[in-house]
């Protein structure tokens, strides 16, 4: 049988990627050029063979004559001869993707020969496609004229904008970590280089090592990050200050001649330093210094510091303090969070000394070195597009780390920002994790609570003056009404080999083996199971000594890597924290105290799977186990929407874990005997049979027989944490004489023996085909199920489209499931939209709307009908929040 699938690439995302090329990619970094010459003549032409390598590697079903052409058209355009300049390469592409509105820019599309107006959807698709390509302040800059242009991209229509600001609406999925935007995240980035050892907070060589990541899996991008902050500042200088100089190089000179550097190093060790980052930069080349890259790296950063003094800068307590942290605002000015940033600024004065001096040869190669560093990090940092997967997406989550260090207090106020506070948002919901112990829990909490307040006392204390800032800037009042809350969420890992994208045969050392090192006892789960035990106790004991946090603490949720663990490990935590909620509640009440309001739960699940099956029984095992009941929420929930028959033709013929088989079978076998359910006779005998065969792989007992029943049963326990605690889990060990209860040995050896852990690991080849009518109906009784409960599904519009790999958001599951579209398969079910990770999906809340609206008007709807809606889906977001109106400001203490 073939295993053909089909792979679906956007046009616009091609594009993006070919116009990025040039400024954004490894291989010019490794090999400078600063124009694209049309006759493929040296730099270009090598840019140009690995491009090709690179494109039809990457890209299957796209031709050559088909790329060329798209080249021709994207480097090239009107410059039929000769050379084009980098600055007028960015000046050409800003021309082609945005156009011009003042202070905002507004997207258009470059794949139309003629300039439409505004507000189209398909030039938005279209920057939102070059927005995962490349920083999209660099485009801007190419709009500038004189040193100026505009300072943001505007993507809302008037309709959704209009929509939004008049009714008010909910960020209900949001994680904290990730609540920041790339400008904000660089100018930490610029400072966090300059920190080393010995300080609080500081950057390491090997912070950016990632699993997949370019240069040697990122360990060496903080080299080049190093040399280019260092080389950047000088730069930086040159352009603010140069008044007699004629060129960059006569700048240095300059320095040189007269010591002006002398009495800001102090140590004559830092000139070869500072020398050789110039020189690894202009060549593209970062060799060995000293004592090789360890020690590099340190002198280098001590260098950098000594001339910036970053590690004395204060670290920001406000949003719009975070621009002082970039040593280019020695030079540039600091206009806050809305307008102008330094690097913004930066490139705007590059491009135009650069359009005004194109013969500084040294000058335009370092800058565009140092803008390809940025475009490096940038593309480290953002989620790439057609690499689908949580276990991916852990990856890019988890790189952001090594450049936000300083950015802890400001992060509420991020998330508020980027959530569209003062332009309609009206509740913002905000997820972190547990801490591990109580007074680290209690002080997170009551650091979060702080910062609410004193954005709300900073308004209250301005509301006599309220004044409106201009240019789109936040209103003084904003925070005065806003709701607030945070969701604890509990991790999900599988284990360090596996998040080190170095997974065993088989998977062994994983969490789930029960011969790990770290499962001490014997137990599949066992530390994992105690470090989430842990913080659930935490969150109990913090809540039961202050009641009134549940006002900020709003609910729990578990995320990040949902196909590695299953559903039996966590529903514990949840139970657990609950029942301690509920105490609670019962000991205010009986006191005559204000009772706190119900902890509500979401869970991440029908987001990542193998098999469209286990997608959806791990979404009915979260209603059955967790358990969710109305009012909660579930994110992503893919699952419910994705066309089954669709998939299965797609899929064919997949690879997965002989245990997840097993796991799914059983569970369909349980929907068989449902009321309403309707699966052929013949699917019932195969599930039977196959139950029976895989019961028997895994365990191989000739002493015990496996029916679909006992099978059944043996599901039932492994969810029941009071049969898993009679067996001694997770910390105790089995007891003896368990041999008198058969079905409680065979639980027994499946929680403890290796043996069948390594069989659970191995193979099925399923013919998914096969499964396909099964398919429909167990979505349309999960889909059933989830109607009935009143549970809402979080979508999460960009997160859904790189990690679902959808080609275009015309594709998203949620179309088959959301109510009102006249296309509508079986039950319908409520809907809200959240931003999830703003700085690794380089998005925002409002945009998130945005890209619904305009993927209705693209699959033939009316603005009419999608702006109605969209309405819809903001109501229901509002209906489905988890937070509370927030309490009058004496009362916030």
């Amino acid at each position: 049988m073939s295993n053909s699938r089909t792979v679906e690439i956007s046009i616009d995302h091609i594009l993006s990627e070919l116009a990025a090329f040039p400024l954004c990619s490894s291989i010019p970094l490794n090999r400078p050029l600063i124009s694209i010459d049309c006759d493929l003549n040296g730099a270009t032409k090598h840019l140009w063979r690995q491009t090709e390598i690179h494109f039809t590697s990457r890209f299957p079903h796209i031709g050559l004559d088909e790329l060329i052409s798209m080249r021709n058209s994207i480097w090239f355009g009107d410059c039929a001869e000769g050379t084009r300049s980098l600055a007028d390469y960015v000046k050409w592409l800003a021309s082609r993707w945005l156009v011009s509105r003042g202070a905002n820019a507004e997207p258009k599309s470059p794949s139309r020969n003629q300039e439409k107006e505004a507000y189209d959807p398909v030039a938005r698709r279209a920057w939102r496609w070059m927005t995962f390509s490349l920083p999209g302040d660099l485009l801007l800059a190419g709009l500038s004229q004189n040193g100026r242009g505009p300072v943001r991209v505007n993507m809302l229509a008037p309709a959704v904008e209009a929509l939004l600001r008049n009714g008010g609406y909910a960020e209900t999925h949001l994680h904290l970590g990730a609540a920041l935007d790339f400008s904000t995240a660089w100018a930490s980035a610029m400072n966090l280089v300059g920190r080393g050892a010995g300080l609080a907070q500081a950057m390491k060589c090997e912070a950016f090592a990632s699993a997949g990541a370019e240069h040697e899996e990122g360990v060496h991008l903080s080299q080049w990050l190093i040399r280019a902050a260092i080389v950047r500042y000088f730069l930086g200088a040159f352009l603010a200050k140069r008044t007699r100089v004629e060129s960059f190089q006569a700048y240095m000179m300059e320095l040189e001649e007269k010591q002006v550097l002398q009495h800001r190093f102090f140590n004559p060790g830092h000139f070869p330093v500072v020398r050789r980052a110039f020189q690894d930069l202009f060549q593209g080349n970062i060799t060995t210094f000293y004592s090789g890259f360890p020690e590099t790296f340190k002198l280098m950063q001590n260098a950098y510091n000594a001339l910036t003094r970053a590690s004395i800068r204060p670290l920001p307590k406000q949003l719009d303090q975070v621009q002082n942290l970039d040593p280019l605002s020695d030079f540039f000015n600091v206009n806050g969070h809305a307008g102008p940033s330094v690097q913004l600024q930066f490139l705007q004065n590059g491009l135009d000394y650069l359009g005004r001096s194109p013969d500084d040869k040294l000058f335009a190669t370092l800058f565009w070195q140092v803008e390809r560093v940025r475009g490096q990090i940038y593309r480290h940092c953002i989620q790439r597009p057609l690499t689908p997967g949580l276990m991916n997406f852990i990856r890019f989550y988890d790189r952001k780390g090594a450049i936000t260090g300083l950015l802890k207090d400001i992060e509420f106020e991020s998330a508020g920002a980027l959530g569209g506070i003062g332009h309609g948002l009206a509740s913002l919901e905000v997820r972190s994790s547990p801490s591990s112990d109580y007074h680290s829990q209690l002080s997170e909490l009551s650091k979060w609570k702080q910062q609410i307040m004193q954005l709300r006392k900073r308004n209250y204390k301005n509301e006599a003056t309220l004044q409106h800032r201009r240019n789109g800037r936040l209103q003084t009042d904003a925070w005065k009404n806003v709701e607030c809350g945070v969701v604890l969420h509990y991790l999900k890992f599988r284990g360090q080999h596996s998040d080190r994208g170095t997974p065993l045969a088989f998977d062994q050392e994983n969490h789930a083996d029960p011969s790990a090192k770290q499962n001490s006892s014997g137990f599949r789960w066992q530390a994992f199971s105690r470090h989430t035990q842990k913080r659930s106790d935490v969150i109990r004991h913090t809540l039961k000594r202050f009641p009134d946090l549940l006002f900020l603490l709003r609910g729990l949720d578990a995320c990040r890597d949902e196909h590695g663990v299953p559903t039996w490990v966590i529903s514990p935590m949840f139970k657990a924290v609950h029942e301690g909620v509920r105490q609670i509640s019962e000991r205010e009440r009986a006191h005559s105290k204000p009772e706190p309001p119900r902890l509500r739960s979401t869970v991440h699940v029908g987001e990542d799977f193998v098999h469209l099956a286990t997608g959806l029984r791990y979404m009915d095992e979260a209603i059955e186990h967790i358990p969710l009941n109305g009012g909660d929420r579930v994110g992503h929930g893919l699952a419910l929407g994705i066309e089954p028959a669709e998939w299965a033709l797609r899929a064919m013929r997949i690879a997965m874990s002989r245990e997840d088989r097993w796991l799914d079978l059983i569970w369909e076998r349980n929907w068989h005997s449902r009321h309403g359910s309707q699966f052929t006779s013949n699917r019932r005998t195969y599930v039977e049979d196959e139950i029976i065969r895989l019961s028997n792989c895994i365990f191989q007992d000739n002493n015990f027989t496996w029916t679909p029943q006992n099978a059944d049963q043996f599901i039932q326990w492994l969810h029941n944490p009071k049969a898993l605690n009679r067996l001694g889990f997770p910390s105790s060990m089995l007891p003896r004489g368990l041999e008198s209860d058969p079905l409680a040995f065979q639980l027994g050896r499946y929680l403890t023996e290796p043996g069948i852990y390594r069989r659970c690991r191995e193979i099925e080849w399923v013919s998914v085909s096969d499964d396909a009518d099964a398919l429909i109906e167990l979505q349309r009784l999960v889909r059933l199920r989830y109607a009935n409960t009143g549970i809402t599904i979080e979508v999460n519009p960009v997160s859904n489209l790189l990690i679902g790999d959808l080609s275009d958001l015309k594709k998203h599951p949620l179309w088959r499931i959301t109510p009102g579209l006249g296309n509508d398969v079986g039950a319908t079910l409520r809907i809200c939209v959240g931003s999830d990770d703003p700085l690794p999906f380089a998005t925002t809340l409002p945009e998130e709307y945005q890209f619904l609206f305009d993927s209705l008007v693209l699959a033939g709807r009316s603005q009419a009908e999608a702006r109605v809606w969209l309405e819809h889906i903001r109501q229901a977001g509002m209906e489905s929040r988890f937070t509370t109106p927030p309490l009058p400001v004496g009362l916030e203490k």
